[in-house]
């Protein structure tokens, strides 16, 4: 589209300001989205500790047992610990396995470590083990 407009008496008229203004007319107004704020996270993300990545976490809830998985290679129902991932500040949920959910339930009995802040790094297996060994710092945000 030129900016050169045809009016009514067919004199040719160089007329940005009467284009931009029935534009502006026929455009839709863009509607805001209303104020809200979230009463639950209804689906959570999943968070995966990968080997030697920390994972920057603080504890929303008790570890629970999820639901059975179909064609999972592992015996029984995975246990679930939500938590808010520091760096994102998004709620996450992670699959806690047996090594790890030892280490909270010795350490912070009677789900102790809930709202608490940690580092939490899956470290390689060790030898002949079977298992990833995890380190567990709790720490405190600055600031």
């Amino acid at each position: 589209m030129t900016a050169a407009k045809q009016t009514k008496d067919g004199a040719k008229a160089d007329n940005v300001a009467a284009i931009a203004e029935e534009t502006t007319k026929t455009a839709k107004t863009p509607v805001a989205p209303p104020k809200f704020k979230i009463t639950k996270h209804v689906t959570l993300g999943q968070l995966k500790l990968s080997i030697n990545k920390p994972a920057f976490v603080k504890i929303t809830a008790a570890m629970y047992e999820g639901k059975k998985v179909e064609n999972s290679k592992y015996d029984g129902l995975p246990t679930i610990m939500e938590v808010i991932d520091l760096m994102t500040g998004q709620p996450m949920e992670t699959v806690v396995n047996t090594v790890l959910a030892s280490t909270f339930d010795e350490e912070y009995p009677e789900a102790g470590y809930v709202g608490k802040t940690f580092q939490i790094t899956k470290l390689p297996k060790v030898g002949e083990k079977k298992y990833h060994p995890f380190e567990v710092l709790e720490i405190e945000l600055e600031g």
